[in-house]
């Protein structure tokens, strides 16, 4: 059912430039590579190349490091959110967190020389945790700047949709990273795994400073007509206090329970499928299958660039809810498909696997943060504050804490298949059966899961806009 065709125009002075969509934007680049490439590089490096971790230890680390994190979200949001600097509250922030993170990624792949495997577990460990704590000073604010880069209800998809742009590309990097370490130019496979994790790290740092340097953040006043269900606001509230009234708005819940699921069943086994690509399709091959894991980073980017268009014009007309659910649709019977995709004889059908799975790639990284910035407008209604901070801290707390699990059970997934590193390419068949029924299984499960959470939500264009002309008249425009 239509809901949108009928919207009203964009204001000219609620539209953002090109030029602050696109240095907004960019910075994805530093969270995707910064959030995507531990899932699988760490196993890939450690496991694979090494044999110095166990794929538990790696999963176990994963999951202490994201649990970590996942508590400090809500401090760094609101920290950012009561930040005062001439340079506004959330670029100081981004480029204090990209210049830490960066440095802790390059770190966390230079691998050192002639180690126990004791050594290297405990430098993998602590440099995990270290980085990931430096990304969430760098991510929360991100996040909020987008949130609060304009007001209208459709602008926000369209300044979602060119940052979304770069998730593939970051995709894509991370999926050749093994590819690359294969390459002649390099004289050994550590040199080569460091200078291909400071080369990402590079573009990490870079990413994070032209955002910074190039977004003009959106300037907020503070109402000061409050609420009558509330006689503080703002500032006044206490941390406690922020966090509980961001985790009681249902949209909120119902949202961010739909997403950390489906990132949830897709983190679970995304390094399991370079296992399967190695070991099944390839015997052990591993220098001849790093190439086919390069392909699918390849066709995942190239489809979701391509449906990045479509699916924002798609949310302008028929709802942001509609298109969402559609998409997970196709995912989760393009996961169910996984067990039938990958033929040894023709291990290029699989390549099928991210093309199925990009519509809903697509939609997921657009939408997500297009709808919690309509949130923070109802938020505002509820309690006459604006704490995009918070938000965008809140819904990464559960997130993390969902992620963290899954990366902690990837690790048990793998082993409990009876994998062996040292078998190389002669596992045992139940091995291999068991890991792509996983594959296949876990991600669906999850998605399934997600749409019955999505079905109840029912903050529409319609209401949102009803929304934000009490809000005008109630502190006028922002």
């Amino acid at each position: 059912m239509k809901e949108s065709s009928d919207s009203p125009k964009t204001a000219e002075a609620d539209k953002v430039r090109i030029q602050e969509r696109v240095s907004y934007g960019v910075g994805n680049l530093t969270t995707m590579i910064g959030k995507q490439t531990p899932k699988s590089f760490s196993y890939q490096v450690y496991n694979i190349e090494l044999g110095v971790i166990s794929p538990i230890m790696i999963g176990n680390i994963l999951f202490l490091s994201r649990l970590i994190d996942a508590f400090t979200d809500p401090f760094m949001g609101n920290v950012s959110d009561k930040t005062k600097s001439r340079w506004g509250r959330r670029r100081p922030w981004i480029v204090l967190g990209s210049a830490l993170s960066s440095l802790c990624f390059a770190l966390m792949w230079w691998v050192p020389r002639g180690w126990s495997d004791a050594a290297y577990l405990g430098y993998f460990g602590v440099l995990a945790i270290t980085f990931y704590l430096a990304l969430t000073v760098y991510t929360v604010p991100w996040y909020a700047l987008g949130y609060e880069l304009t007001p209208d209800y459709n602008e926000r998809t369209r300044v979602q949709a060119v940052a979304s742009y770069f998730v593939p590309l970051a995709a894509l990097l991370v999926g050749w990273l093994y590819k690359i370490t294969y390459l002649d130019f390099f004289d050994d496979r550590i040199e080569a795994i460091r200078w291909v994790g400071c080369a990402a790290a590079l573009i990490m740092l870079v990413a994070g400073i032209v955002t910074a340097a190039l977004t003009k953040e959106r300037h907020m006043r503070q109402t000061d007509k409050k609420p009558e269900k509330q006689e503080s606001a703002g500032p006044k509230k206490s941390f406690v206090a922020n966090v509980k009234e961001t985790w009681g708005c249902r949209p909120f819940r119902l949202l961010a329970y739909t997403m950390t699921l489906a990132l949830l069943g897709n983190s679970m086994i995304s390094a399991m499928g370079g296992y399967i690509i190695i070991y099944y399709l390839y015997a052990g091959d591993k220098a001849t299958a790093s190439t086919l894991i390069g392909w699918f980073s390849t066709v995942a980017t190239v489809g979701t660039l391509i449906l990045i268009p479509v699916i924002s014009k798609l949310a302008t007309r028929y709802g942001k809810k509609a298109v969402l659910m559609g998409t997970m649709w196709i995912s989760f019977f393009g996961d169910l498909s996984k067990w039938f995709l990958h033929i040894p004889e023709a291990p290029y059908v699989a390549l099928l696997i991210p093309l199925l799975n990009a519509p809903a790639t697509a939609a997921i990284v657009m939408l997500l943060h297009s709808m919690i910035a309509d949130i923070c407008d109802y938020d505002e209604l509820q309690y006459g504050t604006r704490r995009e901070g918070m938000f965008g801290a809140v819904y990464a707390w559960l997130f993390k804490s969902g992620i963290s699990l899954a990366f902690m059970l990837s690790g048990y997934a793998i082993a409990v298949t009876g994998f062996d590193q040292e078998l190389g390419g002669d596992q045992a068949p139940g091995t291999l059966v068991g890991m792509r029924a996983l594959y296949a299984l876990i991600p669906a499960a999850a998605i399934a899961i997600g749409l019955y959470f999505i079905n109840k939500y029912n903050l529409d264009e319609k209401r949102s806009r009803e929304i934000r002309a009490e809000l005008e008249e109630r502190r006028g425009k922002i």
